[in-house]
């Protein structure tokens, strides 16, 4: 039996963040953050498959979670999901290969960007 992947989820919105942890929890083992810097403390303990980051976070923001993440384990996949975001955001995701979805997402939506980035 293969292990499950493990995700982290960070947002700094409670119902968000329960709203992804239940949708993925059938296919993944969740772990959820409310901030930046908890994440990064948790990416420093542990190798993870997946992040997913809010991209309008008080203190860091999704952008420079990511940024951290990436120099961090640069292999690992990242997801941004946000329901605000401006043209050079979406330059910079393009530029790093980090893949964008949209607040409110669909159930459908997200499993399949999720299952994608696991290669599942």
């Amino acid at each position: 039996m293969s292990e499950r992947s493990k995700i982290l989820v960070v947002d700094d919105e409670a119902v968000p963040r329960r709203l992804v942890a239940l949708t993925l929890r059938p296919y993944a083992d969740v772990i959820t953050v409310s901030n930046g810097y908890e994440a990064i403390e948790i990416l420093e303990r542990r190798r993870l498959d997946l992040l997913i980051s809010d991209g309008f976070m008080p203190g860091m923001s999704g952008t420079q979670l990511i940024e951290r993440a990436i120099r961090m384990y640069p292999e690992m996949p990242c997801l941004m999901v946000s329901g605000n975001i401006d043209d050079e955001r979406v330059k910079w995701l393009n530029e790093v290969n980090v893949p964008y979805l949209a607040k409110p997402w669909r159930v459908d939506e997200l499993v399949t960007i999720v299952k994608r980035l696991l290669a599942v």
